[in-house]
């Protein structure tokens, strides 16, 4: 591995020995790097990211034009999600991210990105109603864009 990474995430693993949990990583230089247990090593995966995260026993990320992958463990590569993110992640049965304007995004299947409606509170308040037990909720409705990974 190529320097040191900059970013590290965990998840549920892809279904063969050498992956029990999907580790990857990303470099300064954006490179990313996926955790190999048969070879006790870091190996790399062609593309750059900016933003990584696993879960679910998927893999999404972030290139530096906020562009929006997910990587298909079949063909080993990554495919291009209709999107754009600055930052992801990934749950047991949901894509999160934040687009530029930081308006929550989720997704639950790959196809396309849903833009939550508006907050009408600030986060500070959310968080201490968190704090307090009440449940926030946001509805999706669709949005879209497209492009490639940046090589």
């Amino acid at each position: 591995m190529n320097g040191e990474l900059t970013q590290i995430v965990v998840g549920i693993g892809y279904n063969d020995n050498c992956h029990p949990y999907e580790v990857w990583g990303i470099n300064a230089n954006q490179q990313i790097f996926r955790y190999n247990y048969c070879t006790a090593a870091f190996a790399n995966t062609p593309g750059y990211l900016v933003r990584i995260s696993a879960g679910g026993g998927d893999v999404w990320g972030v290139n530096a034009a906020g562009l929006v992958f997910r990587y298909d463990f079949y063909s080993q590569t990554w495919v291009q999600i209709a999107g754009s993110l600055q930052q992801i992640a990934v749950g047991s049965n949901a894509v999160w991210g934040l687009d530029k304007t930081v308006t929550p995004t989720i997704t639950k299947t790959p196809a396309a990105l849903s833009r939550c409606p508006a907050p009408k509170r600030t986060l500070k308040s959310q968080l201490g109603e968190m704090e307090s037990g009440e449940s926030i909720q946001r509805t999706p409705a669709a949005i879209s864009s497209a492009s490639t990974l940046a090589s």
